[in-house]
């Protein structure tokens, strides 16, 4: 963990010992560019779906915020009165045979935390499998769905889709600009020639992300701005039992998670309340009860995604805070009206 964690990092502080991996990243961009190209040009199948299909990703290794919006963009979806249905690759999934339906009841060990987490916060249906076209396949075969989300997968070409997203972290942006293991993008950066809207988790007044830099001309993107609000805190063994976020006021609280970055969480916990310590644990950590030795007596904080794993482990006093995102402007209608240019929808 501390060695994913430490190269993270110089990732983001452009050290300079990362371009002895320089010959790698380069061989890694060749082939995903190749593996794209191929794609284009029809020698690799990609199957396209009589309704749309929207892949919500990044090209950067990391939290972007993307589940996130899954849930969000599923969420506004429902209340314009449309079907979503979901897929995912279910990362950490322990099954062996797929795909399959994720149930709100299921254990995040045995189909991902984060397909749980997406079940559970949208009532949608939720299909997980490494093969995505598989996924959407059993998904409109099962269920009444009119709209599909993928939560991940801008590299996934063998799924066709009608709306690309891409989700960028506002103060990291892309690093050091270099592609894997020199660098965090999971694609060159010209990859933003196909991408339909760029969703940008906070905000940085000194870059003007609507013109990005594209094989040396300046390309304009549609981009919205989010935030996310705290909403209230749910307790972990019973998330029926709820409290106002002013409950934490005048109190000191323990920190416990296991996200792609954890500095996001304490920020926003330090601001509402006084953060005694935190335990930082790898991204998609599976918990254990020693996890939460000798804080039987603290008040415990978690996300969402981390309490998920988390009901049968966590004591009396262990909360997650519910966010909800704060899009800048109306990024839903924009999309549907693209929809209805494309599909009869």
């Amino acid at each position: 963990m501390k060695l994913k964690i430490h190269i993270a990092n110089a990732w983001y502080e452009n050290k300079c010992w990362l371009y002895l991996l320089w010959p790698f990243a380069k061989i890694y961009q060749f082939v995903i560019s190749l593996r794209k190209w191929l794609y284009n040009k029809g020698w690799f199948a990609q199957t396209k779906f009589t309704i749309p299909v929207i892949v919500v990703g990044n090209i950067t290794v990391g939290g972007t915020g993307k589940t996130s919006i899954v849930i969000w963009l599923a969420q506004e979806l429902q209340r314009r009165h449309l079907k979503p249905g979901i897929v995912s690759r279910g990362y950490q999934s322990q099954l062996k045979n797929y795909p399959r339906i994720v149930r709100s009841t299921d254990v995040a060990a045995q189909v991902g935390d984060e397909p749980l987490l997406i079940a559970q916060a949208t009532g949608c249906p939720v299909v997980i499998d490494p093969n995505r076209v598989q996924a959407v396949d059993y998904l409109l075969k099962n269920f009444a769905c009119d709209i599909v989300l993928t939560d991940d997968g801008l590299q996934h070409y063998a799924l066709g889709r009608d709306i690309e997203i891409c989700c960028i972290d506002a103060n990291k942006q892309f690093g050091n600009r270099l592609c894997l293991p020199a660098g965090p993008l999971r694609e060159p950066l010209n990859r933003l020639e196909t991408i339909d809207y760029l969703l940008v988790k906070g905000k940085n007044n000194s870059v003007n992300y609507p013109a990005v830099y594209v094989n040396s001309q300046v390309k304009k993107l549609p981009s919205y701005y989010f935030n996310y609000q705290p909403e209230k805190l749910r307790n972990c063994q019973d998330p029926l039992q709820t409290k106002a976020i002013n409950f934490l006021q005048d109190k000191s609280v323990i920190l416990i998670t296991g996200i792609a970055q954890p500095e996001n969480f304490q920020q926003t916990m330090a601001s509402i309340t006084n953060v005694k310590a935190m335990r930082i644990f790898a991204d998609h950590h599976q918990f254990t009860p020693a996890d939460f030795a000798g804080l039987e007596n603290d008040l415990v904080i978690m996300t969402y995604k981390d309490a998920v794993k988390c009901q049968s482990l966590a004591h009396a006093n262990c909360w997650f805070l519910e966010i909800q995102v704060q899009m800048e402007s109306d990024v839903v209608s924009a999309i549907l009206a693209k929809i209805a240019k494309i599909k009869n929808f």
